[in-house]
């Protein structure tokens, strides 16, 4: 963990321990980054969840919306918790619509805390387990060879045993 924490000091994240590894997530307590963040539009606050097992760790990266009062930072309830969004930053146009940009050096975006993580996992050797995404592609193509196989059976049915 102590190698997360130095990496994650020149970014506007912070660490805390967690039974399951440790979380990293924006520090908008941080008066280093407070203005930066403000003055970026950021509107959303990231947590990443690590979890370790051995020489594998998973990450559950979640998002919530940021607003700002009298220069507050504020966090959505619970409720509205979302996962982030992998690949793109989140920006709020006025009239709240959302509009998504490609996360290419975006020090406020989900990807910015998940290399803080993936870098150090690599450095350690350790493995990373995307189980989520890989299970859902999965699943989703589980269903469309199933729905075809399914089909095609009907269709012979049809076709030549009635």
């Amino acid at each position: 963990m102590a190698r997360v924490v130095k990496a994650a000091k020149a970014s506007p994240y912070s660490v805390t321990r967690t039974p399951e590894g440790f979380d990293l997530r924006t520090d908008i307590g941080d008066k280093q980054w407070l203005d930066r963040l403000q003055k970026n539009g950021v509107t959303q606050a990231h947590l990443h969840r690590v979890a370790v097992n051995g020489l594998t760790y998973k990450i559950t990266s979640d998002s919530r919306e940021l607003s700002w009062g009298a220069g507050v930072p504020v966090l959505a309830t619970p409720k509205d918790v979302r996962k982030a969004t992998r690949g793109s930053r989140t920006l709020m146009k006025a009239g709240g619509s959302a509009t998504k940009t490609p996360a290419v050096d975006d020090p406020f975006g989900p990807e910015a805390g998940r290399h803080v993580i993936t870098t150090v996992g690599q450095e350690l050797g350790l493995t990373h387990r995307q189980t989520g995404r890989r299970l859902e592609i999965a699943l989703t193509a589980v269903a469309i060879i199933a729905t075809v196989g399914l089909s095609f059976a009907v269709a012979v049915w049809v076709l030549f045993l009635r």
